[in-house]
């Protein structure tokens, strides 16, 4: 494998497992910023239905507190008083107030008298007075305060749920005793739910208590700052599910007020974090083409030229090529020394030349003296057998000289003494 490719393998799988941690890092913190977001904006939500339902009871504690601190209802719960019920109690009486249901209890806790309007028809509906009244005579309401009005749900059989409001009826200046009790009431229907939905700006419903929360996956999440008793979880991937319970005045559990809030920054989110994240990598990409490029230009291009000039002197071992050199760096020390080697063997190359040219020389002078010695040698032979010879040649002339001197002596002993004498 080639450095090149080694280097841009190495560099991809650094710069991509980085980028990695860092988007999984950065795509947690998104994540739990707009899981965030949304889950403060559904508890914002479920509080203004909660405030809602609370003004709706209010409400009708106000009305029935001025209903209740008048003398024409003390009087009626007194007396009976038949113009009262023709003049107050017509259905568009019930529809100008706003409510479903009007029950005057007498002080025993019986009832005196239950009133039921349809709203929308602006008729009567006696058959939804009777099951309230049915119900109050099954579950009385506790003693009241006396002058204060109190407000809740109660659950009718066949009917719903109904909000409802009341108090001791007392005359104008609050004074008593008291006789009765008046209570209002409004369903919590469909049509409430409806305009509750308007108001708030969210999807509510109202669901029974022992109903499955409908949705097939539902992670429940809880925060130290949501509000008591109200739960919240996460329906789908783009819908938060809020969850009020419903408790009757007497504490028995009768419904579930639903809120369904679009997870609007969790949409947002995935689009951000798909923006980051091909944004994360288009980076990426660039760091690896700058770098790689950088490294091509600063270190691979250079090692290149340095292989092809090392390469070069070794195919041809002419040391005289050298390395163009520029800059101050790790590689520019390594083309300078390379440089100096070659200069070295260069020398070192002269130098054999020569020695190998003494060594010619040398030889051709060794061969020239062996040559000379040789011809001495043969010329020292013949010496030595001419000094032989001429040895030899003075040893008889001495020889001769001895025997002419020898003769000489004899000669002159003849002359000096002749014989016969």
């Amino acid at each position: 494998m080639r450095l090149q490719l080694k280097i841009l393998l190495g560099i991809t799988s650094v710069i991509t497992f980085l980028l990695l941690i860092f988007g999984i890092i950065v795509t947690f913190y998104i994540n739990n910023l707009f899981a965030t977001h949304d889950y403060d904006r559904s508890v914002k939500n479920i509080i203004r239905i909660q405030e809602t339902l609370d003004q709706y009871r209010e409400t009708l504690q106000e009305k029935v507190s001025d209903w209740g601190v008048w003398n024409d209802t003390y009087d009626y719960l007194k007396d009976g008083n038949p113009e009262y019920i023709e003049i107050n109690l017509k259905p568009v009486g019930f529809q100008n107030l706003n409510i479903q249901y009007m029950v005057f209890i007498n002080p025993d806790q019986s009832i005196k008298s239950s009133w039921s309007v349809d709203l929308d028809k602006g008729e009567y509906a006696t058959p939804a007075a009777e099951l309230l009244a049915g119900l109050l005579k099954r579950h009385p309401l506790p003693d009241l305060p006396e002058n204060a009005a109190i407000s809740g749900y109660l659950e009718i059989p066949q009917t719903g749920t109904v909000i409802f409001a009341a108090r001791k009826v007392l005359r104008n200046d609050q004074s008593g005793p008291s006789t009765g009790i008046l209570l209002f009431g409004q369903n919590l229907d469909q049509r409430l739910i409806a305009k509750i939905s308007q108001i708030t700006e969210s999807s509510v419903s109202l669901e029974k208590p022992d109903g499955d929360i409908p949705f097939k996956q539902v992670t429940t999440f809880t925060s130290a700052d949501q509000p008591p008793d109200m739960r919240f979880y996460y329906s789908s991937p783009s819908q938060i599910l809020a969850t009020i319970p419903i408790s009757t005045y007497f504490g028995e559990k009768i419904g579930l007020v639903y809120m369904k809030t679009d997870r609007e920054s969790e949409s947002l989110g995935r689009l951000n974090r798909i923006l980051f994240l091909s944004s994360l990598g288009f980076v990426g990409a660039v760091i690896c083409v700058i770098v790689l490029t950088l490294i091509n230009k600063l270190v691979l291009n250079r090692l290149h030229l340095l292989s092809s000039v090392v390469r070069g002197v070794s195919n041809s071992s002419k040391l005289d090529s050298r390395i163009a050199v520029s800059g101050d760096d790790e590689l520019s020390d390594l083309g300078r020394d390379l440089n100096n080697m070659f200069a070295s063997l260069q020398k070192a190359q002269a130098f054999l030349a020569t020695k190998d040219e003494l060594e010619a020389k040398v030889t051709e002078r060794t061969e020239e003296l062996a040559k000379s010695k040789k011809i001495l040698e043969e010329k020292l032979m013949e010496l030595e057998k001419l000094n032989k010879l001429m040895i030899g040649r003075e040893m008889k002339m001495a020889e001769l000289k001895e025997k002419i001197r020898q003769l000489e002596n004899a000669a002159a002993s003849l002359t000096a003494n002749p014989p016969g004498e």
